[in-house]
Protein backbone atom coordinates (compact mmCIF):
# COMPACT_ATOMS: atom_id res chain seq x y z
CA UNK A 1 0.00 0.00 0.00
CA UNK A 2 1.48 3.86 -0.92
CA UNK A 3 0.34 7.24 -0.17
CA UNK A 4 0.07 10.07 -1.86
CA UNK A 5 -1.38 14.00 -2.09
CA UNK A 6 -1.71 15.75 -5.49
CA UNK A 7 -3.58 15.68 -8.77
CA UNK A 8 -4.26 12.34 -10.71
CA UNK A 9 -6.88 11.34 -13.24
CA UNK A 10 -9.75 9.40 -12.17
CA UNK A 11 -12.23 7.82 -14.34
CA UNK A 12 -12.15 6.90 -17.75
CA UNK A 13 -13.44 8.07 -21.06
CA UNK A 14 -14.26 4.24 -22.19
CA UNK A 15 -16.33 2.98 -19.62
CA UNK A 16 -17.10 -1.10 -20.03
CA UNK A 17 -20.30 -0.94 -18.26
CA UNK A 18 -22.55 2.29 -19.26
CA UNK A 19 -23.52 4.49 -16.30
CA UNK A 20 -21.28 2.56 -13.73
CA UNK A 21 -20.00 6.37 -12.19
CA UNK A 22 -16.55 5.98 -13.91
CA UNK A 23 -16.82 8.40 -16.97
CA UNK A 24 -16.24 11.21 -17.91
CA UNK A 25 -12.32 11.12 -16.99
CA UNK A 26 -11.50 14.32 -14.80
CA UNK A 27 -8.33 15.78 -12.77
CA UNK A 28 -8.88 15.29 -8.90
CA UNK A 29 -6.82 17.04 -6.21
CA UNK A 30 -6.62 14.91 -3.15
CA UNK A 31 -5.79 17.40 -0.36
CA UNK A 32 -4.34 14.81 2.19
CA UNK A 33 -2.29 11.79 2.04
CA UNK A 34 -4.54 9.03 0.46
CA UNK A 35 -4.20 5.14 0.99
CA UNK A 36 -4.51 2.80 -1.56
CA UNK A 37 -4.94 -0.83 -2.01
CA UNK A 38 -1.82 -2.85 -4.17
CA UNK A 39 -4.48 -3.31 -7.06
CA UNK A 40 -7.05 -1.21 -8.40
CA UNK A 41 -10.33 -2.15 -9.47
CA UNK A 42 -12.80 -0.59 -11.53
CA UNK A 43 -16.30 0.23 -10.75
CA UNK A 44 -16.62 -2.37 -13.55
CA UNK A 45 -14.43 -5.22 -12.02
CA UNK A 46 -16.23 -5.12 -9.29
CA UNK A 47 -19.71 -5.41 -10.99
CA UNK A 48 -18.50 -8.35 -12.54
CA UNK A 49 -16.76 -9.71 -9.08
CA UNK A 50 -20.30 -9.38 -7.73
CA UNK A 51 -22.62 -11.20 -10.34
CA UNK A 52 -19.95 -13.87 -10.21
CA UNK A 53 -19.69 -14.52 -6.89
CA UNK A 54 -23.37 -13.24 -5.62
CA UNK A 55 -21.51 -11.14 -2.96
CA UNK A 56 -23.69 -8.24 -1.51
CA UNK A 57 -22.50 -4.62 -0.39
CA UNK A 58 -23.55 -3.32 2.47
CA UNK A 59 -25.54 -0.55 -0.28
CA UNK A 60 -27.77 -3.62 -1.56
CA UNK A 61 -28.18 -5.67 1.33
CA UNK A 62 -30.02 -1.69 3.26
CA UNK A 63 -31.96 -1.24 -0.26
CA UNK A 64 -29.92 1.60 -1.36
CA UNK A 65 -28.28 0.04 -4.61
CA UNK A 66 -29.48 -2.19 -7.03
Amino acid sequence: NFSFLGKFIFGTDKPLVADDGEEPAREVYLSKDYYLDTFEVTNSEFWIFTQETKYKTEGTIAGDCK
